[in-house]
């Protein structure tokens, strides 16, 4: 494994992350959730927030840029760009499913500006996608102030009316939970 390299592991899949290579190794070969998290991600990689899959029997393999984790980059920093990121899935019709704890789903460019999203092994497509609300419920429990998040929802646009509404409520949850 090349310097830097980062693993991550569960009891379906091994994915290993590299600075020019994500490989995901699926062990239960289930070729039909393994071709559906395939597609999920070319439909992003179409979207402009994942690289593009490579499909080789139970391997998925994505070139990637340059980047860190979510977890290791300065969230001050790049939250609102990560938050209009998962705005394009919402629009996209993707619900992730896994950005209620996005730390290892997400990678930061080495510039900053580019975004992508990993990991669509458990997302759907539907109508009704509820990235936004998952997101921003990681945010305020980060510390990220609600008034900051909802300018940059105000600013997002052709986003499912329902999942800014449900990051909305999130942020009025918290504003009472405080009170």
């Amino acid at each position: 494994m090349s310097r830097g390299a980062l693993v991550k592991r569960n009891k379906r899949n091994i994915v290993i992350i590299t600075p020019f290579v994500v490989l995901k190794y699926r062990k239960d070969w289930n070729l039909r959730k393994i071709f559906w998290e395939f597609l999920l991600t070319w439909r992003a990689f179409l979207h402009g927030v994942s690289e593009i899959p490579v499909l080789c029997g139970p391997v998925m393999v994505r070139k990637t840029a340059t980047g860190v984790l979510l977890a290791k980059a300065d969230l001050k920093r790049v939250w609102p760009d990560v938050l209009r990121t998962v705005a394009v899935l919402s629009r996209a019709g993707i619900e992730h499913k896994e950005l209620r704890h996005p730390q290892h789903h997400v990678v930061i460019g080495g510039d900053g500006k580019k975004i992508n999203i990993l990991d669509f092994e458990r997302g759907k497509l539907t109508a009704k996608p509820r990235n936004l609300s998952r997101f921003v419920v990681w945010l305020l429990e980060r510390g990220v102030e609600g008034e900051d998040i909802e300018k940059v929802l105000n600013s997002l646009k052709n986003v499912p009316i329902h999942d800014v509404e449900g990051a909305r409520k999130a942020i009025k949850k918290r504003k009472e939970g405080r009170s």
